[in-house]
């Protein structure tokens, strides 16, 4: 019986031990470490296709615990924005397959939906720089439209139109006056596509980055032909000492990227925590 007895007693004991322990281990990590999911749920990615490296820094940069792939001409990085999983991805090189970009992220990821972000130019004289473009239709030009569903976000500098796939008007004339785009990109039309195929939910941002064509600064457009550093110095001074009006227009080229980057940014947040 005494055996028994002080067995008992080092049972109780190491018991109140031990809650003693896990009492003060939870006072001390209080409810941080508690797993944002729990396990099991495996939950899905929301994925940012992205035109340009522009883009993809724009949501890249707002991430947390990232890491960085790259892979089959893909550049991709994958973290958490506000909480959610997140992958952005976009192509390297001069080409691009929208089916293979869609595919890698659909068997890689898993997507729950995904975002297209473009780099587009106006349609509109009124429609300012910087503004987003989030695309209830994307037209090809011939007579034929995709239509995005999904109620896609508005706000300060988002609006709601139609997107043309540029290079692609017959005869010079908008086929489908009814929904007249407001921008003209070309990357939405085909990702947009490859996302139906796959059975991929999407929205459509399209960036618009460039007046209409007709209020292109020359300028501007030759310094961006320019390969070499003397063909960029030789426009930069003809701007300088000839055409001064051509650094206006270049100043405000960036400007339009510096707040264009923002709105990319706080839109990525957002979608991701829809």
């Amino acid at each position: 019986m005494r055996w028994l007895w002080q067995q008992g007693v080092r049972w109780a004991t190491s018991r109140v031990v031990d809650e003693a322990k896990r009492a003060a281990t939870q006072e001390f990590v209080g409810e941080a470490e508690q797993p944002d999911e729990q396990p099991g749920e495996a939950p899905q990615a929301i994925t940012f296709l992205c035109q340009t490296k522009f883009l993809f820094d724009a949501v890249a940069d707002e991430m947390g615990n990232k890491r960085n792939i790259e892979a089959n001409q893909l550049a991709i990085c994958a973290g958490r924005l506000a909480g959610k999983p997140v992958v952005v991805v976009r192509p390297q090189g001069d080409s691009f397959d929208a089916s293979h970009l869609v595919t890698a992220m659909m068997d890689g990821h898993r997507p729950r939906f995904a975002v297209t972000l473009s780099e587009a130019t106006s349609l509109k004289q009124d429609i300012a720089a910087a503004t987003v473009v989030m695309a209830t239709r994307v037209i090809d030009g011939q007579g034929h439209s995709l239509r995005i569903d999904g109620g896609s976000p508005t706000g300060s500098g988002l609006i709601r139109g139609s997107v043309l796939h540029a290079g692609e008007l017959q005869d010079g004339k908008l086929i489908d006056q009814e929904n007249a785009p407001l921008a003209e990109d070309t990357w939405s039309l085909p990702l947009a596509r490859a996302c139906g195929t796959a059975g991929l939910p999407l929205m459509v941002a399209a960036v618009v980055l460039l007046p209409p064509k007709e209020q292109q600064s020359k300028e501007t457009a030759a310094l961006k032909h320019q390969r070499s550093l003397a063909g960029k110095t030789g426009v930069l001074a003809g701007m300088l000492f000839k055409k001064q009006s051509g650094l206006r227009d270049l100043w405000n080229e960036k400007q339009a990227r510096w707040d264009a980057s923002a709105r990319v940014g706080e839109l990525a947040k957002r979608l991701a925590q829809a």
